[in-house]
């Protein structure tokens, strides 16, 4: 199927530490593609509104709300990270922040 509609959307409530166009297509899922953000989204102008391009078979599968999964940002240890060996890490551990985010069609 392809995709025919090109879409301006908007997405409010992406967590700072996650707001990336990788984050945009986890959102957004296998109703869009290749989320472009704009301008102003580049530029972090209002970091509340992550605006995209997407290109998408069907705006209608667009969803209005998504609950995201996103691990907490752990803070930045420097060099002193390997206070254990690989094997002793445990990596399925790590804090999981869910993020209820909304998603607006501005334009299609």
């Amino acid at each position: 199927e392809s995709m025919r509609f090109r879409v301006l959307l908007e997405i409010r409530g992406i967590p700072a530490h996650a707001w990336s166009a990788s984050t945009a297509q986890v959102i957004l899922g296998d109703a869009c593609a290749a989320p472009e953000p704009t301008f102003s989204t580049s530029a972090r102008a209002d970091s509340r509104r992550f605006q995209a391009a997407v290109w998408c078979s069907d705006p209608d599968q667009i969803p209005n709300e998504v609950i995201i999964r996103i691990p907490e940002r752990i803070p930045d240890l420097g060099n002193n990270v390997l206070f254990l060996r690989p094997e002793e890490i445990i990596h399925h551990d790590l804090p999981v922040l869910r993020y209820k985010v909304e998603v607006k069609i501005l334009e299609i």
